[in-house]
């Protein structure tokens, strides 16, 4: 094994659970980050939804800080929820400095790291475990696996 992917796995075992379908995840991981970026620097839009885009940040950092805290051991989560607001306050920068229509608003800031301390909550309730829960719900299903 070369030193590159020795040094993978071991960062794995150390911040990672023990899980199977990591292929599913990281691509998961990425496309979460990705769509996050792209409604972050996206034009500003009217949505349907007649609710404070305050809420609309919250519940998507809750959203994209649970789904890393699925991940990870529980005793690096706060490590995520980190992170994930300071990802929240990047894009805000970023929208005020690239974006021509959109600017940095510190309240957004505010609400995406709400968002991700809620996440945490979330998870030391035990919303966590949802890609463990979904592996086994998956082996069960298919019949394969541990």
């Amino acid at each position: 094994m070369t030193s590159q992917r020795r040094w993978f796995a071991q960062t794995l075992y150390v911040w990672c659970r023990d899980l199977h379908w990591w292929g599913l995840w990281l691509t998961g991981s990425f496309t979460g980050l990705v769509v996050t970026l792209w409604l972050s620097l996206r034009a500003p839009t009217q949505f349907a939804l007649d609710v404070s885009d305050k809420w609309q940040h919250g519940v998507g950092y809750a959203v994209l800080t649970l789904w890393f805290c699925g991940l990870v051991r529980r005793d690096r989560q706060w490590r995520v929820v980190l992170a994930c607001a300071a990802y929240g306050v990047f894009m805000e920068v970023l929208q005020g400095a690239l974006t021509p229509d959109r600017i940095a608003d510190p309240y957004d800031a505010l609400a995406n790291t709400s968002g991700a301390l809620i996440a945490l909550t979330l998870a030391k309730l035990g919303f966590d475990r949802w890609a463990e829960s979904l592996e086994a719900l998956g082996r069960r299903w298919w019949g394969r696996g541990r």
